[in-house]
């Protein structure tokens, strides 16, 4: 992700000559009370909308995030703020102080091992270095929350570094909503410019049926692959390549063919005329699938 301006620092120099706007930014989000313990360290804030990819999983390695393994992408301006405590508070107290604030529901909540890496999501989701700090001290959610502005999602992280200073950090996404953009709009755009960059474009959240078609739920999933899929040439084909695991390699390559054939037939209904071809690999690729249980593919073979 690219770095992002320090606009508290920024906003504090042009204080010091006379050039500050009239209205300091507020030290925290609306409808989030803050902490008397804690100090506004770094706050940011940004005008236009653009792609976030916010995560839904534990991060064990750099390319979780990169390749969207455990993030989910939506569009939106952003907010940022970065708390730092006293040594010897407890960031599992500073955590549930913010989380209580918050709607119960959540789309990934983590906590200690359970989070991943710290240093993935001090640097690669945030980067605030001051919040690289013990695995085992660290709390994560990202929870939607409806605001008089429209919808939100609000990132929360919350870390103790080695020198038990704690700091937390809190984004919170307004989502774009012009031309009925959200996540699944996004996520046509993401799809499509992987496909086009790449030829090779990764399914996230895919729900399947137990007979391996896609479940009701995958409904939105499906119509956003298929306005990826439209923005390419007619003519080129489509693989819809499933790996997974299901006991015995022969049974994961018969399991993953069935529900690469069940992929085809809902995709074609969305994309008639579309050269589809159903490919199930099973266990044959491990470095696709790492610790999933299934992973769905969307790739442009050469020379179609």
């Amino acid at each position: 992700m690219p770095p992002r301006p320090d606009f508290l620092r920024v906003f504090c120099l042009l204080a010091t000559f006379g050039l500050a706007p009239a209205v300091p930014a507020a030290s925290a989000p609306s409808g989030i009370e803050l902490d008397p313990r804690a100090t506004v360290v770094e706050q940011s804030e940004e005008a236009l909308a653009r792609l976030h990819d916010v995560p839904v999983g534990r991060l064990a390695r750099t390319e979780d995030v990169t390749q969207g393994r455990s993030t989910r992408t939506v569009r939106g301006t952003l907010e940022g703020w970065t708390w730092a405590y006293p040594r010897g508070v407890d960031p599992a107290d500073v955590f549930a102080r913010l989380r209580g604030q918050l709607p119960e529901e959540a789309w990934f909540e983590c906590q200690g091992m359970d989070c991943g890496i710290s240093a993935i999501w001090a640097h690669d989701v945030f980067a605030v270095a001051d919040l690289y700090g013990r695995d085992r001290r660290q709390h994560y959610a990202a929870v939607p929350r409806a605001t008089a502005d429209g919808p939100t999602v609000v990132l929360l992280y919350v870390s103790e570094r080695g020198t038990r200073e704690v700091f937390a950090h809190l984004e919170e996404i307004r989502l774009a909503t012009d031309a009925g953009v959200g996540a699944d709009a996004d996520l046509a755009t993401t799809l499509r410019r992987s496909l086009e960059a790449t030829g090779v474009a990764r399914l996230p959240r895919l729900s399947l049926d137990p007979g391996g078609g896609p479940s009701g739920v995958a409904g939105p999933l499906l119509e956003a692959l298929a306005d990826a899929v439209s923005a390419l040439p007619p003519e080129r084909e489509l693989w819809i390549v499933v790996h997974g695991r299901a006991g015995e390699p022969a049974e994961s390559l018969e399991v993953t063919r069935e529900q690469a054939e069940g992929l085809v037939g809902a995709l074609g209904a969305r994309l008639p005329g579309r050269r589809l071809r159903p490919v199930g690999v099973g266990m044959a690729v491990p470095a696709v699938l790492e610790d999933a249980e299934r992973v769905v593919e969307i790739v442009v073979p050469e020379g179609s």
